[in-house]
């Protein structure tokens, strides 16, 4: 069994817009590839993958763009969304170009 920390959750540092080394590292389309890059420098061809609240988006995810990779899912509580979990009365907000600074700030404070 493997578990790992994703960009944003656990123990995970939160790296903020300047020193992104590609793409947005919070993004559901990075999510999948840091998961498939994981197998890859394990050696894994193929996984059960487990996913629970916001993990199952990335389970789901994962499976559809790579269903070879995939032998099966578990999910818990899984978190299918297709806008990161975000509350649809709030996302406009996270639209503004601010927030892309603002909320790893703002996530680094409350985590210390």
């Amino acid at each position: 069994m493997i578990a790992y920390d994703r960009p944003a959750f656990g123990l995970t540092e939160w790296p903020l817009i300047d020193s992104w080394r590609s793409e947005n590292p919070y993004s559901n389309e990075y999510q999948d590839k840091l998961l498939i890059n994981l197998l890859d420098a394990l050696k894994i061809n193929k996984a059960i993958l487990i996913g629970n609240s916001a993990g199952g988006t990335v389970a789901v995810q994962t499976e559809l763009k790579y269903p070879e990779r995939v032998s099966a899912l578990i999910l818990v509580d899984a978190a299918i969304l297709n806008n990161g979990g975000v509350p649809q009365w709030i996302s406009w907000v996270l639209d503004f170009p601010q927030m892309d600074r603002l909320i790893p700030l703002f996530v680094r404070y409350i985590k210390s």
